[in-house]
């Protein structure tokens, strides 16, 4: 299992090989986290973050795919 994330100041968010997996808001939730991944009240702020989160990762690795052989950056394996 692999996992990418990102945090702003006001809330962190992770994708794992399935998709969204992770949204907090570090205001509303900062005590006890909740999941709000599928909220339709954070659909927008989930798209967003995942919108950024991608952006870096393009950045950072040019090319992020899965194959058969797993997770590929570059042309190369990746651990996971």
């Amino acid at each position: 299992m692999y996992y990418f994330g990102i945090r702003t100041e006001r809330f962190f968010y992770l994708e794992n090989e399935t998709g969204p997996w992770i949204l907090n808001d570090n205001h509303i939730y900062a005590a006890e986290p909740v999941n709000l991944v599928g909220f339709d009240e954070y659909i927008f702020i989930q798209y967003d973050l995942a919108r950024q989160l991608d952006s870096l990762l393009l950045k950072k690795h040019q090319r992020l795919h899965f194959s058969s052989a797993g997770l590929v950056l570059e042309g190369r394996k990746r651990s996971t």
